[in-house]
C-alpha cells in the first residue's frame, strides 16, 4: 500500500494540508486514522507480441491475478509462463493475493517436432522413417528411384498432388497447426519416362515407309511388334537392327 494521509472520519489530510479544526485553547480529543490507497503493479511479458494474449498488465496486493495461456503459435507449443528467463523451476500460472512488486513473466515456447514416414510407391534408395524432426528444420534425404520414372516429389497420398521435393523444410509442407509429435506419412509421385524410337532408313528414306510407333514407355502396355516396312522397287526388306 501507498500511504495517503490522514483522515478524522471526514475530511483527508495530505502532508500539505493545514488542520484547521484544532484552535488554540482546544481540549477536544481529534482522532486521526491513516489512509492507504492499494498501489498498483505492473505485469510484464517477455516472449510474446501485445497481441497475442489477453492477460492483465497490471494488479494490486489484495487481488489474485491468473495468468491465461496465449494465441497459439504455429508450429510450436506453449510450455507455460516462467519469472525467470533461464526457464528454472515451475511454470506460473497466477499472481496469489498479497504478492506485492512488479512482475516480469516469460513465456516458453516448445518447436514441433513430427515423424515423417515415407511410402516409396515402387521405389527403391531411401530410408522410410524420420523421427522427432523439428518443425523449422530442413527434411534432407536421398530420393528414391523407380525404373522408367523420375521422381516428382512427395504427396499426402498415392494419387495426390505434389506438396513437397526432397530438402524441403517441414513449414513448406506441414500444417502449422498439426500437434506436435504427430505422423505424416508422404507417398512417391513418379512420372513416367517416354522414350523416342528412331528408324534410320539410310538411302531408302525418300522411297520407303512404315508405321511403327516413334515412342514408348514401361506403362506400353503390350511388347512392340515392329512391322516391316515397304522397300524400295529392286529392293526387299531385311528386319530391323539394333546397329549398324
Amino acid at each position: 500500500y501507498a500511504f495517503a494521509g490522514w483522515t478524522d472520519g471526514v475530511n483527508t489530510y495530505t502532508a500539505d494540508t493545514k488542520l484547521s479544526q484544532i484552535v488554540t485553547g482546544s481540549t477536544t480529543t481529534l482522532n486521526l486514522n491513516a489512509v492507504w490507497q492499494s498501489q498498483s503493479f505492473t505485469i510484464t511479458y517477455v516472449g510474446v507480441e501485445p497481441g497475442e494474449h489477453n492477460n492483465a498488465t497490471e494488479y494490486t496486493e489484495g487481488n489474485a491475478v491468473s495468468l491465461t495461456a496465449p494465441n497459439a503459435r504455429p508450429g510450436y507449443t506453449f510450455a507455460g509462463w516462467y519469472d525467470n528467463s533461464s526457464f528454472e523451476g515451475n511454470p506460473v500460472d497466477a499472481i496469489t493475493a498479497g504478492s506485492t512488486g512488479n512482475k516480469t513473466f516469460y513465456a516458453k515456447w516448445q518447436e514441433n517436432v513430427y515423424h515423417i514416414v515415407l511410402n516409396h510407391n515402387d521405389g527403391t534408395n531411401m530410408k522410410d522413417t524420420y523421427a522427432n524432426l523439428p518443425y523449422t528444420g530442413e527434411w534432407v534425404t536421398t530420393a528414391p528411384t523407380r525404373s522408367g520414372y523420375t521422381f516428382a516429389g512427395w504427396a499426402y497420398t498415392p494419387d495426390g498432388a505434389v506438396v513437397c521435393s526432397d530438402g524441403a523444410r517441414l513449414t513448406a509442407f506441414v500444417d502449422a497447426n498439426t500437434a506436435s509429435g504427430a505422423v505424416i506419412e508422404l507417398f512417391a509421385k513418379w512420372n513416367v519416362v517416354e522414350y523416342t524410337i528412331t528408324y534410320d532408313l539410310g538411302m531408302h528414306a525418300a522411297s520407303t515407309t512404315h508405321n511403327n510407333p516413334t515412342k514408348y514407355s514401361i506403362e506400353t502396355g503390350a511388347d512392340i511388334v515392329l512391322k516391316d516396312l515397304t522397300p524400295k522397287a529392286g529392293f526387299r526388306f531385311g528386319g530391323w537392327y539394333d546397329n549398324a
